[in-house]
């Protein structure tokens, strides 16, 4: 077993090129205080709040182009994005997306992929940041012209309020498009959008509960299901919108 964890070890080491570790020193501690802060640090810590995570780890390209995209969006940053907690709660909360959801929409749109709100997927920094940016950045500006930036995070009069459809909007404007050049994609994404402009986006139009969903609350509003099944025919619907 010994040697097994040594060669591991050893595999890591030539692995990898550049090997970080952190620690933390604390002085003049006596004997006592020496254990009751291992006690302390061991029972009463608590995890860091997803957005810190977020914000701090900027160690590949998903989180680091999600803290650009935030601080450099006027647009997005009007209609609000919550970085406190993990999902907005419909309808109190007005703010369009939060930290978590953001960095969900920035992962497809660089990878293609779509990626759970967890911390787990990583991506290497490519020297394509800047265009990522850029095409991300044309998709919010067409999203606020389906509807006004003041309200589209509240629930109570916009269905795109609800992070399910967002997401396959995002998904139906980008899909599809890796092989082509920069500017293509930003043409494609423009084009795809404007034709979601004759779609009726308010809350309480009875079409979306053809989607799966459940009415919760108080007010009995209809929410729509965060599961791939329902975003796949969301994108499906999103498609015979916009004619493709």
């Amino acid at each position: 077993m010994k040697r097994r964890e040594t060669n591991k070890g050893l595999q890591l080491l030539y692995t990898l090129d550049k090997i970080e570790i952190s620690v933390q020193v604390f002085e003049g501690l006596d004997t006592n205080e020496a254990d009751q802060l291992y006690i302390d640090l061991n029972t009463k810590s608590k995890k860091v709040a997803l957005s810190k995570r977020i914000s701090f780890d900027s160690r590949n390209e998903i989180n680091q182009t999600t803290n650009e995209v935030l601080h450099g969006n006027r647009l997005l940053k009007e209609a609000g994005v919550e970085q406190e907690k993990r999902a907005v709660m419909r309808p109190k909360n007005k703010n369009f997306v939060s930290l978590s959801q953001l960095r969900q929409l920035v992962a497809y749109f660089i990878t293609g992929k779509r990626i759970s709100s967890s911390l787990a997927f990583k991506a290497e920094m490519t020297s394509q940041n800047d265009e990522n940016i850029a095409l991300i950045n044309v998709w919010f500006e067409e999203v606020f012209k389906l509807h006004p930036v003041k309200t589209i995070g509240n629930y109570e009069v916009s269905m795109l309020a609800s992070f399910p459809l967002l997401y396959a909007v995002a998904v139906y404007a980008s899909e599809g498009l890796e092989e082509e050049s920069v500017e293509g994609k930003a043409q494609t994404i423009v084009s795809r959008m404007q034709h979601l402009k004759k779609v009726n986006w308010a809350r309480s139009k009875p079409e979306w509960r053809k989607f799966k969903g459940s009415e919760r609350g108080r007010e009995k509003y209809y929410y729509l299901a965060n599961d791939k099944k329902n975003i796949e025919a969301l994108i499906s619907w999103l498609r015979r919108q916009g004619g493709g």
